[in-house]
């Protein structure tokens, strides 16, 4: 019987949201993947039987009518649907490259950079290996693969450099265990964490310069 249960376990599909990114389009060109933070949001909600579920600090969702509103505006709504994760098939290759876009322009170094989420790396990867000169990120952002920048749609002279590289496996450096218990402060995209602070001035200075409004601030206590 336990063997059983586990079987049962290990056979469940792995499940992943989608909102209507497109409300012109029919096929399904026109449904973007929520990022996967945001999408274990919505499904742990879904397996709890929970009717609402707050995704991030502008939009909740409506987990039995299938639709995304806006907090500040309820007016503003989309579908949304869940459906089997779909494992994308990457193509041989000894290096598995990823992209990044200019977080920082004032920063000259490595730091100044950040990695897209996976979906866009795929999207920015798949139209350089088909030989494309531009490629749709996402429904606000294009880039050019020719001259490696991107830029707004709503506005051509919103640009920042962008470049591709071998994806990095990323060390994780130990806390000292003097930490252990301690609050820190988090700044951080929804593609990753930009910096650890044990200062909230610090945490604030860094927040404070990005001219990104996905990047947000929170506090996390050491386990």
């Amino acid at each position: 019987e336990e063997k059983k249960k586990k079987k049962r376990r290990n056979s469940r599909k792995i499940m992943t949201w989608f909102f209507k990114s497109d409300l012109r389009r029919k096929d399904e060109d026109g449904w973007m993947e929520y990022c996967e933070e945001e999408s274990d949001i919505l499904e742990e909600a879904f397996q709890a039987g929970k009717k609402v579920a707050t995704i991030n600090k502008k939009y909740k969702a409506d987990l039995v009518n299938m639709f995304q509103w806006r907090i500040s505006d309820d007016s503003k709504q989309r579908e949304i649907k869940r459906e089997e994760k779909k494992k994308k098939k990457r193509r041989n290759s000894r290096k598995i490259m990823t992209w990044f876009f200019k977080s920082d322009l004032r920063r000259k170094d490595e730091d100044g950079w950040m990695e897209y989420c996976e979906e866009e790396s795929d999207i920015l990867e798949e139209a350089f290996q088909a030989g494309k000169k531009v490629a749709t990120i996402n429904k606000k952002y294009k880039a050019d693969l020719v001259n490696m920048f991107q830029w707004r749609i709503s506005d051509d002279s919103k640009q920042r450099e962008i470049k591709r590289e071998e994806k990095k496996k990323k060390k994780r450096k130990a806390q000292p265990a003097t930490l252990v218990g301690s609050r820190v402060w988090v700044v951080a995209h929804r593609t990753g964490v930009i910096g650890v602070f044990v200062n909230e001035e610090d945490a604030l200075k860094e927040f404070e310069a990005s001219e990104d409004t996905g990047v947000k601030m929170h506090v996390k206590v050491i386990q």
